[in-house]
């Protein structure tokens, strides 16, 4: 099993466990959640935006995301699909 089924697998149980609770500790959950978001918001952005930078800079040991990208190696014919998060507009910039 791949890590992404796994993921998904325990998201799917974690989602049906909280189910068990009442309503008002589920929101109270998910708001605390967002706090500490809001609080480290800069720097998850700032790791965002690094895991980009290294994603699209290429290496002499790998190749770019977008190199790496199904059918863009080898001159193949690709569309890409990188999107980045523009803050000011709240939307998404391809």
């Amino acid at each position: 099993m791949s890590s992404s089924e796994e993921i998904a697998k325990a998201a799917k149980l974690a989602f049906e466990e909280s189910q068990l609770f009442p309503s008002a500790e589920r929101v109270n959950a998910l708001q605390l959640i967002r706090k500490e978001l809001d609080l480290r918001k800069a720097d998850i952005l700032a790791a965002n935006a690094e895991d980009l930078k290294v994603c699209l800079t290429p290496t002499s040991s790998r190749r770019t995301l977008i190199d790496a990208y199904p059918g863009c190696a080898g001159g193949g014919r690709c569309r890409p699909y990188v999107s980045i998060y523009d803050e000011p507009t709240r939307s998404w910039a391809r």
